[in-house]
């Protein structure tokens, strides 16, 4: 080695493209498609979800706030997710129509 510098392979740069990244940007950009498309949906059909479920959102507040009523503070909480049981099909199907 007269003078020469010795050959040292360099390390890649961590910014660098290598193909094992390909695969977090597909998933990156699926995800944001979800999102967007989610946003599209729901900003479209808002009023409509609300007309749907608003009725069902209050008559099980006001359920709940009649058990509380009616039984006092010594309500057992089983009770609480009884009306949550009950109204969440009512939801779910006002939804699917």
């Amino acid at each position: 080695m007269d003078g020469e510098i010795a050959h040292v392979p360099s390390l890649p740069h961590p910014l660098q493209w290598r193909p094992e990244t390909i695969t977090h940007l597909r998933s990156a950009m699926n995800v944001l498609a979800i999102l967007r498309d989610a946003w599209f949906f729901y900003s479209r059909h808002f009023l409509t979800i609300v007309r749907l479920c608003l009725p069902l959102i209050l008559l099980e507040s006001a359920t709940r706030l009649a058990l509380d009523h009616w039984l006092g503070e010594n309500v057992l909480p089983a009770l609480d997710l009884l009306v949550g049981l009950i109204f969440y099909p009512l939801y779910v199907g006002a939804l699917i129509l």
